[in-house]
């Protein structure tokens, strides 16, 4: 149950009315390593955790997305500076398919989905883009990806090269963000 709860949770907050890549956000020169990551978030007044650790192997992470082994969600997570701001990227680990969630599936399919992030005070704080104002850029040709958009939310099949040039080209764009962002605290 407390799987579910968290999925809803997840989906509501980052997967619903969402943006995916096919191909990855970054090239092996963007990857970083934030130790200020590992570890174990939430948020306030809210059940579940957000539980951070480093790979053995490379830059990568693991994101663990629930509570206990048998109600989580697992995530790899590659950690990107691209422009002036730091990504997560993260794809789901299609090894565990048991959630059946239909915002989940594309990442199961091996859409990159990603977010902005820092971490400040303690707090990793999330930004997402505002889809409303991505659909009027992408519409009007002022924002010049391909993409095809179904009822999660935008797929975008450019290169990861033009994934970067339209990174950077609205990260000071205020009105590109949503405005509430995510905060999760460290969780003791």
């Amino acid at each position: 149950m407390l799987k579910k709860i968290m999925f809803v949770l997840f989906c509501a907050v980052f997967l619903s009315g969402c943006y995916f890549t096919i191909e990855p956000i970054y090239t092996e020169k963007d990857k970083i390593s934030d130790d200020g990551i590992v570890g174990k978030w939430g948020q306030v007044d809210k059940k579940g955790s957000w539980q951070f650790s480093k790979d053995e192997k490379g830059n990568t992470y693991t994101l663990v997305l629930g509570e206990g082994i048998n109600n989580t969600s697992i995530f790899t997570v590659t950690l990107v500076k691209i422009g002036k701001y730091k990504y997560l990227d993260m794809l789901a680990d299609n090894k565990r398919v048991e959630n059946q969630n239909s915002d989940f599936k594309a990442l199961l399919l091996g859409c990159h989905s990603f977010f902005r992030y820092s971490i400040e005070n303690n707090k990793i704080v999330v930004t997402q883009y505002d889809l409303a104002w991505l659909e009027k850029r992408l519409k009007t040709k002022k924002l010049n990806l391909h993409y095809f958009d179904r009822r999660e939310g935008f797929y975008f099949s450019d290169s990861t090269e033009d994934l970067q040039k339209a990174i950077i080209a609205i990260e000071d764009k205020e009105e590109a963000f949503l405005k509430d962002k995510v905060s999760l605290e460290r969780v003791k």
